[in-house]
């Protein structure tokens, strides 16, 4: 229970930096050393303000200067977050404790922790501004990398292959429709994505979110609130395939293993 209890805190504090980080990446500032602020007051946030979750209860989720109500966001995030790497070291590590199995176990709990948090990052920006920064893209790629080549050093062509592969696909879509299809920050996510989940799987993700796209247009047009030439931002639907590959069994796509 106590170590359930750590791993939680620790992703609630991912998920502040993370909602940090959207913030500074569409309104400027360095998430490395920048200061948090309110946004209304600009009254810079103390410790006693940044606690996770605990911080927004005690205050109701409002400045504790100028009372300004903070966005639900905030907490969602945290809250997502937190449960996103209980939910990955459950799976790896058990609920003892100290982690069972390895300190392999362990690495590889918390790369699928942070492969969900860059994943997160990308859907949420991309939904709400439709765009990408590179930031969340090269700096997810090279963790990813870095990562996988660490955990899997014998598999590295194939993450390489992978990261290769997702950058090409999109960047001819790119360059064949003059961006019109997809745009450029779908060519380093699709590289970001190869470099997660390797080869051959970086097709299974592509081909996903591709489905993922033909249900969701299809149900806003039966809801009347989209038309088939409307365009959707692709990111949101990358990193739904992409996290679809790295959570569930590869039983759940027996489509591309009939083909493969």
């Amino acid at each position: 229970m106590i170590t359930a209890f750590f791993v939680f805190f620790f992703g609630a504090c991912v998920g502040s930096f993370s909602s940090a980080w959207l913030y500074r990446a569409r309104h400027g500032g360095s998430i490395v050393t920048g200061r948090s602020e309110c946004t209304s007051c600009h009254k810079r946030l103390q410790a006693i303000d940044l606690i996770p979750i605990v911080s927004q209860l005690i205050c109701r989720s409002r400045c504790r200067y100028c009372k300004t109500k903070f966005s639900w966001s905030y907490m969602a995030l945290e809250l997502g977050m937190g449960a996103a790497f209980l939910g990955a070291y459950y799976h790896y590590c058990g609920f003892g404790l100290m982690c069972s199995g390895s300190s392999q176990n362990f690495f590889m709990a918390m790369r699928l922790a942070f492969f969900l948090v860059f994943l997160a990052l990308v859907f949420i920006y991309d939904a709400r501004y439709g765009e990408i920064p590179d930031a969340f893209s090269i700096t997810g790629g090279l963790v990813a990398l870095t990562a996988n080549i660490f955990m899997k050093p014998g598999d590295w062509m194939w993450y390489l292959l992978a990261a290769a592969f997702g950058a090409a696909f999109f960047g001819a879509q790119y360059v064949l429709s003059r961006g019109k299809w997809v745009g450029d920050g779908d060519i380093l996510l699709g590289a970001m994505v190869g470099a997660m989940v390797g080869w051959p799987f970086v097709i299974v993700s592509i081909f996903s979110s591709y489905v993922l796209g033909l249900v969701f247009v299809f149900s806003l047009m039966i809801l009347k609130r989209k038309k088939l030439d409307d365009t959707i931002p692709m990111g949101p639907l990358l990193a739904l395939g992409a996290a679809a590959v790295l959570i569930l069994p590869l039983s759940f796509f027996p489509f591309f293993w009939y083909a493969w």
